[in-house]
C-alpha cells in the first residue's frame, strides 16, 4: 500500500473530507492557522467527511464521543482539537 502525510487546514468546527482510512496524526499551528496532519493512501478513492472541534480553553464543550487529537497555541489564544467521532 502507497501511503503519505497530507496535511488539512482547520476552520473552527469544521470538517474535511479526507480519503477513507485516513489517520490523523497531529494538530498544530502554521502561519497562524490550525493545521491537522494525516497519514493516507493517496491511491483510497473513497472520501469521507470527518468533523472536527477547536474549542479555547474554558469553552464549553459539546456532548458526544470526541477523541483527542492536540491542543494548539495561536497568538496567545489555547485550542483544543478534537474530531467528533458522534453526537
Amino acid at each position: 500500500m502507497n501511503t503519505t502525510i497530507w496535511k488539512y487546514v482547520l476552520r473552527p468546527h469544521g470538517s474535511i473530507q479526507m480519503p477513507k482510512g485516513a489517520v490523523v496524526l497531529t494538530a498544530q499551528e502554521q502561519y497562524g492557522e490550525v493545521v491537522i496532519w494525516a497519514w493516507v493512501n493517496p491511491e483510497e478513492t473513497e472520501m469521507v467527511e470527518r468533523k472536527f472541534l477547536t474549542p479555547g480553553t474554558g469553552h464549553q464543550i459539546e456532548e458526544g464521543a470526541l477523541q483527542y487529537i492536540s491542543t494548539v497555541q495561536i497568538d496567545g489564544l489555547v485550542f483544543h482539537v478534537f474530531e467528533v467521532l458522534a453526537l
